[in-house]
């Protein structure tokens, strides 16, 4: 057995539940704990999202070099990644939590807007999607008539 979890009380009561090795040292902190639980949720939900992940990342990547289109929705990605490497923005990176917020926010705008703004049958020639047919027998086969013509030379 290599510990049991148990609640610090003792003299750093911040550490919280931790757990407790076999010769009564903490091997694992609350921070661990957590972190390995991430780790497995994200093995969890990997699998599921990943595929998805990869397509729309070709999509973008596809629709960047796209000359059908706007030059001004396709720069819009790449002046978002120079946004997000740059040191200073809107709030500096120097502030924790908000600097990188931030950046995270300009770049899913972007990619948000390259998406929604694009042609959406270049969106969907690059997704594979077939475009919709314009036949009215794909559109309401009930009101199409079957039937056989014959040309007659009229002389």
């Amino acid at each position: 057995m290599l510990g049991r979890m148990v609640y610090n009380s003792g003299k750093y009561p911040y550490l919280g539940l931790y757990y407790r090795g076999v010769n009564g040292g903490p091997i694992l902190g609350r921070g661990a704990v957590m972190s390995r639980l991430l780790v497995n949720i994200l093995m969890l939900l990997l699998p599921r999202f990943l595929p998805q992940l990869i397509r729309y990342g070709l999509l973008v990547w596809r629709l960047t070099f796209d000359r059908r289109v706007s030059i001004f929705l396709r720069a819009l990605v790449p002046l978002a990644l120079v946004y997000l490497v740059l040191p200073w923005g809107l709030v500096p990176d120097r502030t924790p939590i908000l600097g990188w917020m931030d950046d995270l926010i300009i770049l899913g705008l972007a990619l948000f807007l390259l998406l929604k703004l694009a042609p959406g049958a270049v969106v969907d020639e690059h997704l594979g999607r077939a475009p919709p047919s314009e036949r009215p027998e794909d559109k309401d086969p009930s009101k199409v008539v079957d039937g056989k013509a014959r040309f007659l030379d009229q002389e």
